[in-house]
């Protein structure tokens, strides 16, 4: 495309030219010399006092020849030119005073990447942004995410685009969230006009639109961002502990990444009291300990009720040696059980000689009686 949009005899003659050249290979040399003589013999077409001063009447009409170049502008043109006047405005100072008591909360139920979700925080601040990125990069995904919040929190929102199919997208979108009676699809301004006004009716006359609402309260909502952005703050500051600088300008990240990459690479022993076993785990072997550890915390809170009667010595549970620890265990329990045995053994002499003694004092009783 030209840079002024215009294009004058000399241009006109250059992309003549070489349109001709690249159908004719036998194109002559003068060729531009031709083009620049008959251009010369086309008179301009006049203005409108031209045409005004001359005699016309019903025997008396003309022919004026004239003619019309144009090169065909690509489908996004105006999109392009747009794009540029936008960027053109970057640094430009405007008002914000209608921004007051601006609020937008970035937290999305439309599942967003990072990129996409960058774009939601800074609508928390600024009232003008500009998307841009080749198709499948998540644009409609993204506009979808704003609309949504958008609605969620009692704003109005208006949607226009050059083309109908994106339209339809972003409105197929709305549906698949539940959000099909908080919008209206306007394709021709003519034909849909029943559409809108009959929408508008269903929100204001009628209960009809009043059934369709949001399973859980605005109460619930607040409470689940706010739970979402302390969550959100809490993970920042831990992405932004592990960006301090250890040593140098190497963050904690770095400086992990340079040791795996020299143990790594090192076939000898490292001096580091670190086993590496402990960083060969499977998945499998993973979830495993997972399991282990989730029934021995059950069975903690079946324990935790007697733990202060219990004779079990939590400190025996611990060691280096896992089969010897299990050993000892086993050892103790086979103690256990033989010393039960004879608690068993001295209960029931005790309860025997306690049963004779009971009986030797009722016959004393009945004797005296």
């Amino acid at each position: 495309m030209l840079d002024d949009g215009l294009i004058h005899k000399n241009e006109l003659i250059e992309i003549c030219s070489k349109l001709i050249r690249t159908v004719n290979t036998t194109s002559p040399e003068d060729l531009e010399e031709t083009f620049r003589a008959k251009l010369d013999r086309i008179i301009s077409i006049g203005d409108k006092t031209h045409y005004e001063k001359l005699p016309l009447n019903s025997t008396n009409s003309f022919i004026e020849f004239g003619g019309l170049f144009s090169i065909y502008e690509v489908q996004k043109q105006n999109i392009i030119n747009d794009y540029g006047n936008l960027m053109e405005l970057e640094g430009l100072t405007i008002d914000l005073e209608d921004l007051e008591g601006h609020t937008f909360q970035p937290i999305s139920s439309v599942e967003t990447d990072p990129s996409q979700q960058s774009i939601l925080h800074s609508l928390e601040a600024t009232r003008n942004i500009l998307i841009q990125g080749p198709p499948g990069t998540g644009k409609s995904q993204t506009l979808t995410a704003v609309l949504i919040n958008a609605l969620e929190n009692n704003k109005k929102t208006i949607v226009v685009c050059e083309k109908r199919t994106a339209l339809e997208v972003l409105h197929k979108a709305l549906i698949e969230k539940g959000l099909n009676y908080h919008c209206v699809l306007v394709r021709d301004i003519v034909k849909d006009r029943k559409t809108v006004v009959d929408s508008v009716r269903d929100r204001v006359d009628t209960s009809e639109y009043k059934r369709y609402r949001y399973n859980y309260s605005k109460e619930s909502l607040d409470n689940l961002i706010t739970r979402a952005k302390n969550l959100i703050s809490s993970i920042n500051k831990k992405h932004q502990k592990l960006d301090k600088k250890l040593i140098g300008n190497k963050s904690w990240s770095d400086v992990v990444g340079d040791l795996l990459a020299e143990v790594k690479g090192n076939s000898d022993d490292s001096n580091l009291n670190i086993e590496r076993n402990v960083f060969t785990y499977t998945t499998q072997e993973l979830s495993a300990l997972l399991d282990l550890a989730q029934k021995g915390q059950a069975l903690y809170a079946e324990f935790l009720p007697i733990e202060s009667t219990s004779f079990i010595n939590s400190l025996k549970l611990v060691g280096d040696n896992p089969y010897l620890i299990e050993q000892n265990i086993n050892d103790d329990f086979e103690i256990y059980s033989k010393q039960l045995e004879l608690i068993k053994i001295i209960l029931e002499a005790n309860r025997s000689e306690y049963v004779e003694l009971r009986k030797t004092e009722l016959k004393k009783s009945n004797y005296f009686n």
